[in-house]
């Protein structure tokens, strides 16, 4: 068995966020874990609690780790790092850099043979004789194209590679702290924002040029964004104040960021159609802290096809910790392919007793409940407007809850909206909810929707569908839709819930208060339910209910 995960750059106090570890084999993926589910601080950096859980994992293991691969961010790639803490006793073989890691932790697991491979974030290792703190004032990755054929990475070109040069995650981490929030983990907030805003209000002033990236006209300073972006609409012409925190979004601000969405998307496809023609290649997998952009993947796989277009559920820098799994055992393994990734529910397990634990921790009674009786009391109350958290099985690895640990609710009901978004999720109105949907209802979408099992892609619903998909829909009819599994009790649920209503889509929300990582453990699920609006909890095969 090979492990993965991150580390920290030793030479500055500079911090990386969402790590984790993966555990692979010969054969597929075993084990996925993000630090922040354990340890409940949201985007930690740590790797202490997530090494625990792999090591109680393994104990059921007759298999013996062979060797780990670790990856950073922003200092040099490609050699050895010093561990430290319980990660110290194990050996490690091999350390990728940022964007091989993330490359290869798509290619690997999306069934492709042959294919290119885009990885897009805000940046990755720096390529300097110094590790400056100062990242930006180097060559480093932000942007960097592969290529993939059986079980190998080829890199064939990086952009915005230069000192000071902006790629697309910087541009859109900068947008977003000129809109009010005050972090890049908000940039979902940001592309949610640009639905309501339109793009032609800024480029009718005679700023848009579709040759040429807005990005490229200004100078990467990251410690400074909203100067960044001040300095750009200065440039072209523009005057759109940033906003403050808490402050009303005014609709320039929504303008700005259709723009912003509008520029990227365009670009982003104006790359690949040069790519795939350049290279003779068809297929794409997306990786990076951009490739969350579920619209602008929509739109990618509706131009090139959807078979052609694969996004990795864990995009993001918690994906590091599967690339890096996946290297260390190349490296043993040579060019020996991996199963394709099915589902991501890859975390810790709990048992009955570590249930019958928190429920006394909490002093709370539970109905123990048949489990076919209970998703029918569940698909009946869903009916009737009830909010209702599922936990069960394994936990989700990466940033979406897919039915494991989730929030259903009934998207015709705006009431149920309404108190899902305010008093469950503490959410901005102008940010969406999700659906789950059947498979037959997303087999009745245009034959170019791309849709899947994992929430990495938002289509734009056809009209004639709303009706199905009702609070389901985003201000512009796309809806981050993800297609139930015949299996999974939650296809279970919604197939019950469908004979009751005739309704083939639940909103599917994660599980967790504003601000928090989603729940991972019977503990975590209990203390969410009590301090939310949450009617009826579902823990494995108890019903707890707040009457």
């Amino acid at each position: 068995m090979w492990l993965g995960f991150m580390i920290p750059r030793a030479s500055t106090k500079l911090k990386m966020i969402d790590n984790g570890v993966c555990l692979v084999d010969e054969k597929s993926v075993l084990f996925a874990v993000s630090e922040e589910r354990l340890s409940r601080k949201k985007h930690d950096h740590r790797i202490e609690r997530s090494i625990q859980a792999f090591l109680e994992f393994s104990q059921h293991s007759n298999k013996q780790l062979r060797s780990a691969g670790i990856s950073s961010c922003s200092d040099s790639p490609w050699q050895a790092k010093t561990l430290r803490g319980s990660a110290g006793k194990l050996k490690v073989t091999s350390v990728p850099s940022h964007h091989y890691s993330h490359a290869l932790s798509a290619f690997m697991l999306s069934g492709f043979s042959e294919s290119l491979v885009l990885v897009m974030d805000a940046g990755g290792n720096t390529y300097s004789a110094d590790d400056t703190r100062r990242w930006w004032e180097t060559p480093r990755e932000q942007t960097s194209l592969w290529y993939g054929k059986n079980s190998r990475l080829y890199l064939l070109e990086r952009r915005e590679f230069l000192p000071y040069e902006v790629g697309y995650g910087e541009c859109y981490r900068a947008f977003t702290h000129f809109l009010g929030w005050g972090s890049h983990t908000n940039s979902g907030n940001t592309m949610a924002l640009a639905a309501l805003g339109n793009h032609r209000s800024i480029s009718e002033n005679g700023i848009w040029d579709i040759t040429s990236l807005p990005m490229n006209t200004i100078r990467n300073e990251p410690d400074r964004p909203i100067e960044m972006v001040v300095k750009l609409l200065k440039r072209i012409g523009c005057k759109i104040p940033p906003r403050n925190p808490f402050e009303k979004i005014e609709q320039a601000h929504k303008d700005l960021a259709a723009w912003l969405q509008f520029s990227l998307v365009a670009n982003v496809k104006e790359y690949l159609r040069k790519s795939f023609s350049l290279y003779a290649n068809n297929n794409v997998c997306l990786s990076g802290g951009v490739a969350f952009n579920c619209v602008m993947n929509s739109q990618i796989a509706e131009e090139f096809g959807k078979e052609h277009v694969f996004v990795t559920p864990f995009s993001g820098d918690v994906g590091q910790c599967v690339g890096n799994a996946l290297f260390a055992r190349s490296l043993d393994l040579n060019d020996s392919p991996i199963e394709p990734i099915v589902d991501t529910f890859l975390g810790p397990e709990y048992p009955r007793s570590a249930i019958e634990k928190a429920m006394s921790t909490f002093g709370v009674c539970a109905s123990h409940i048949d489990k076919e009786m209970m998703d029918n009391m569940a698909a009946s109350e869903l009916s009737k407007g009830k909010v209702i958290a599922l936990f069960t099985g394994r936990s989700e690895f990466g940033p979406r809850a897919l039915g494991h640990r989730s929030v259903l609710g009934d998207p015709r009901s705006s009431v149920t909206l309404n108190r899902i978004k305010k008093a469950v999720k503490g959410r901005d109105d102008f940010m969406p909810l999700a659906p789950i949907v059947l498979p037959s209802l997303a087999m009745e979408l245009d034959n170019s929707t791309a849709t899947s099992e994992t929430m990495v892609f938002a289509p734009k619903i056809p009209q004639r569908l709303h009706g199905e998909f009702s609070g389901a829909l985003h201000f512009d009819g796309t809806s981050r839709l993800q297609v139930s599994r015949e299996g999974e009790r939650s296809h279970r649920i919604l197939e019950l819930f469908f004979k009751i209503t005739g309704s083939r889509a639940l909103i599917n929300t994660s599980f967790n208060r504003r601000g928090e990582p989603i729940v991972e453990t019977p503990v975590d699920a209990i203390k969410t339910f009590l301090n939310t609006e949450i009617d009826y909890l579902i823990l494995e095969d108890f019903w707890l209910s707040k009457k």
